[in-house]
């Protein structure tokens, strides 16, 4: 006869059930290992291991925010969105009383939230727990929330990642500075526009900049779209700028200029590590990029 399925983060020791939770890569050096485990009473059986495993992903969980000493903010997106996922796939328990009738209905995933949002609370205070409640509980989706899922499915070049997390930055600095919340749910098409409008048409920007960035962002809500409960539509659909609409908002049409040494720093430091190393190159050597691309350690 064949064992019962187990649940998540759980796996069979011998005759035991354990509860398994994967170390974040931040924190690999400092348990010198990439998971914790801890086994549940002898005789636990699959239904209840489903149950008694939130209190000990709760102290598993507490080790790893004593050993970020202080940061404890830096996994609670990644851990609120995963409890999403296990919230969505879990099945709420019947708790019945002597005579059969049932008297509450028990979602362990649903007490484990409150019961982690309450830890956030007092240590990190109202603010952080809201946050991270809403996130896990499906309210509020961040923005960077499913960016590792996608880029773990698809085999994107790291230019091309690098140009998406880059994008999404602009988006966040721009939500920020317009008190826009930071959340997928907040980017409808009316404060996509407005972006487009304020953060590249507006100031100027050449449209092969805005539209490299207004792609980058259709292309990840595209894989949002694919996720149950997370972006209903592509607000970025359409969003491009278009030649005569650069022209008309006031867009650069004068003659071309050096870049002064102020700027050469700002652009320098902005852009990443690999645009980063062709630039010195091309600045000091006059080489063109695809000769830059052919050289050779030897060379």
């Amino acid at each position: 006869m064949s064992k019962a399925k187990l649940g998540s983060h759980l796996e069979r020791h011998g005759n035991r059930i354990r509860v398994v939770k994967m170390i974040p890569p931040s924190l690999w050096e400092h348990f010198g290992k990439k998971k914790l485990k801890e086994s549940l009473p002898a005789g636990t059986t699959p239904r209840q291991a489903d149950s008694l495993k939130w209190a000990v992903l709760h102290r598993l969980q507490c080790q790893f925010d004593e050993a970020r000493g202080g940061r404890e903010k830096e996994g609670l997106t990644g851990e609120a969105v995963q409890l999403r996922e296990e919230l969505r796939r879990a099945t709420p328990h019947e708790v019945a009383d002597g005579n059969g009738n049932v008297v509450e209905v028990v979602n362990p995933v649903e007490d484990y939230i409150v019961t982690r949002a309450e830890a956030i609370e007092a240590s990190q205070g109202e603010a952080a727990a809201r946050a991270f409640a809403d996130v896990a509980f499906g309210r509020a989706t961040p923005l960077n929330a499913y960016l590792e899922s996608w880029f773990s499915r698809r085999r994107l070049g790291k230019g091309y990642r690098d140009d998406i997390e880059r994008a999404l930055e602009r988006l966040g600095e721009w939500c920020r500075a317009n008190h826009t919340p930071e959340t997928v749910e907040a980017i409808t098409g009316n404060v996509a526009h407005s972006y487009v409008e304020g953060r590249f048409i507006g100031r100027g920007i050449h449209r092969r900049t805005a539209n490299k960035d207004v792609s980058c962002l259709s292309s990840y809500w595209r894989y949002l779209g694919l996720v149950p409960k997370v972006a209903k539509a592509n607000p970025w659909q359409g969003q491009q700028v278009s030649a005569g609409e650069a022209r008309e908002q006031g867009g650069s049409t004068g003659e071309k200029r050096p870049f002064t040494d102020e700027e050469v720093v700002v652009l320098l430091r902005k852009i990443g590590p690999r645009e980063r190393q062709f630039s010195l190159i091309a600045a000091l050597s006059g080489m063109r990029q695809n000769e830059i691309a052919r050289l050779c350690v030897q060379d």
